[in-house]
């Protein structure tokens, strides 16, 4: 079938490379591949911490004007 190894050596790589593609697009279209997690989102507006936003900074019984949760410039819970 093959007259040189060179012609062998050539299909068996053309054959990987082929297999290598199939691999990864099956691999990629697979809904049971694991997916990155979501991006978190904002606690609620009683919250002391916020993945987004971070640590409440707001004294015992009062709001913090600089505070990233409840300050008046804060995007905490609207995003």
């Amino acid at each position: 079938m093959f007259d040189t190894f060179a012609g062998l050596a050539t299909t068996h790589m053309l054959a990987l490379v082929a297999g290598f593609l199939l691999g990864a697009l099956v691999f990629l279209g697979d809904p049971a591949r694991p997916r990155s997690p979501a991006f978190p989102t904002c606690t609620d507006a009683a919250a002391r911490w916020c993945p987004l936003h971070g640590r409440c900074t707001c004294a015992t019984g009062s709001d913090d004007s600089d505070c990233p949760l409840h300050g008046t410039d804060s995007t905490h819970g609207t995003t």
